[in-house]
């Protein structure tokens, strides 16, 4: 047997499959990756699911309407897009303060990625705005036909899943975030089990 070394090869992140339950894996491989997977469609799902979830509220209520729909929707994807655009280079000047080492590149990282929950719950709304039934006001509800029913079941369910979407989304960007300003996240299941995956 020779004493050569055979190199390894570089592990290719899938951000999109693993960020889900190793955040921190996942970011430390992409921060090592000199061909980084492309976030603008996670981004831009994300700023879609925005978009659908104001107006499948809006359907709900029977509000649906261009004059009622322009600003929020349009309010809520400039938010997702400023968020990873600039809100880098405003994270890596102020938790410089902290001893964050983290460059507005890698915070893009971190800040695009955690928003995958958040992408790929955005068709849920869809159904909402499928015009059938009655809208969902107080005169519907006090005396509510069958499909003002699965209109109300369905904007219930579209609601909890945002809701879950949302949460883990910025459990995400909290866990991400530390790990590539190198700060250490003291309750972190990492810390309390000493297992690397998050």
């Amino acid at each position: 047997m020779t004493g050569e070394t055979i190199d390894a090869a570089p592990v290719r992140p899938q951000p999109w499959r693993t960020i889900w339950t190793s955040p921190r894996q996942t970011m430390r491989q992409l921060i090592a990756s000199e061909a980084r997977p492309s976030w603008s469609l996670v981004v831009g799902l994300a700023a879609l699911h925005g978009a659908l979830a104001t107006m499948g509220g809006l359907a709900a209520n029977g509000q649906l309407s261009l004059g009622l729909a322009v600003m929020p929707t349009l309010i809520g994807v400039m938010q997702v897009l400023f968020g990873v655009l600039i809100g880098p280079f405003l994270l890596a000047f102020s938790s410089g303060w902290f001893g964050g080492q983290a460059q507005p590149d890698d915070i893009r990282q971190s800040l695009a990625w955690s928003y995958a929950p958040y992408a790929v719950t955005a068709l849920v709304w869809i159904p909402l705005l499928i015009p059938f039934g009655d809208p969902i006001t107080p005169e519907a509800i006090d005396n509510p036909s069958a499909s003002t029913i699965l209109r109300g079941l369905l904007l219930l369910g579209a609601s909890l899943i945002y809701f879950v979407a949302l949460a883990w989304t910025t459990v995400l960007q909290v866990i991400t975030l530390a790990e590539v300003q190198q700060f250490s996240c003291a309750l972190s299941p990492a810390s309390l089990s000493g297992s690397s995956r998050w």
